[in-house]
């Protein structure tokens, strides 16, 4: 589990600094309404303890949700940006409703009284917020125009396996009759449905299926995977991601197997591309794939909502 929050440090420090940029941001738009206290917190001190408490509070806040959820990890960038937007949304407005007030007509509502941080601009501000908000979740888990879509990766890593590769090869590729041994517990396998040019479908516990595509099948020593997700209704925004899963497997010493990985997740829209960079992915499935095959519990962010193996 502190790996998994270390891991996070990159999403700490890209939390931390748009945080800071947006509350300082929002200092310069507040200048006009209360001067007294903007130009305390515009001093070097003011500014060196927005920027501390700012790391402080995204630092927190991303290692509880890294230790205890871990699935809501990409809730910090969309809120983030949010605010970020919002802020700049709101300055903008503030910046150009007085000229173009003045240029409508003097009998209209004077440009202050729809600006100031008061009644009816704290209720626009908090609309603009719900908006922005609305807005990135429909580039966060929303379908997305293929010009914004983009491969992410490739991923790799190494690990190690106590076992010889004839049965390490049991923990990559989801044989018949053997998925108690497969990484994903509790999988299924079956047939892909007519007319699909997949080799079979695989559904892990909790996800969507997948059909797969197997090349480059050279058992015990490397295989490759090609995945796609499979929702014939067109009911989920994931129905455009793929991706390829590339293992290559070699005798390790003391009779074990060292096992490389390359991965690539094909058609990934741009926050997926964010929380993926953000979250170090390919240490994370690396820990995970290691912490499988040597027998202990995967407490990576590979294992959220997916099955532990048992005990060997």
């Amino acid at each position: 589990m502190l790996r998994r929050i270390i891991h996070q440090y990159k999403r700490m420090l890209f939390g931390g600094t748009l945080l800071t940029l947006t509350l300082c941001f929002a200092l310069y738009a507040m200048d006009q309404f209360d001067a007294g206290m903007v130009e305390r917190l515009q001093t070097s001190e003011g500014l060196i303890t927005i920027a501390i408490l700012s790391f402080g509070f995204i630092a927190l806040c991303t290692a509880l949700l890294a230790a205890f959820a871990p699935r809501f990890l990409d809730a910090i960038e969309v809120l983030l940006i949010s605010l970020a937007l919002t802020a700049l949304i709101v300055t903008v407005l503030e910046r150009i409703m007085p000229p173009l007030m003045a240029l409508i007509g003097p009998n209209l509502p004077k440009p202050r009284d729809l600006t100031h941080w008061g009644e009816v601009a704290g209720w626009a501000e908090w609309s603009i917020l719900f908006a922005c908000f609305c807005l990135v979740c429909r580039f966060s888990i929303g379908p997305c125009p293929g010009w914004m879509r983009s491969d992410a990766g490739p991923f790799r890593g190494r690990f190690t396996s106590p076992e010889p590769p004839e049965e390490a090869w049991k923990l990559l590729y989801p044989l018949p009759g053997q998925l108690d041994r497969y990484f994903y517990p509790e999988s299924t396998v079956s047939a892909a449905p007519e007319g699909i040019g997949a080799d079979f479908m695989l559904q892990r516990k909790g996800d969507f299926p997948h059909l797969v595509t197997v090349h480059d099948y050279m058992p015990g020593r490397q295989i490759s995977m090609e995945a796609q997700f499979w929702d014939p209704d067109g009911k989920t925004a994931l129905r455009t991601l793929g991706g390829t899963l590339f293992f290559k497997v070699s005798p390790g010493p003391d009779g074990g197997s060292e096992i490389s990985w390359q991965e690539t997740v094909r058609g990934a829209y741009p926050m997926l591309r964010l929380g993926l960079a953000l979250s170090c992915i390919a240490r994370e499935v690396n820990d995970g794939y290691a912490a499988r095959a040597n027998g202990r519990p995967d407490r990576s962010l590979l294992a959220t909502g997916a099955p532990q193996m048992p005990p060997r």
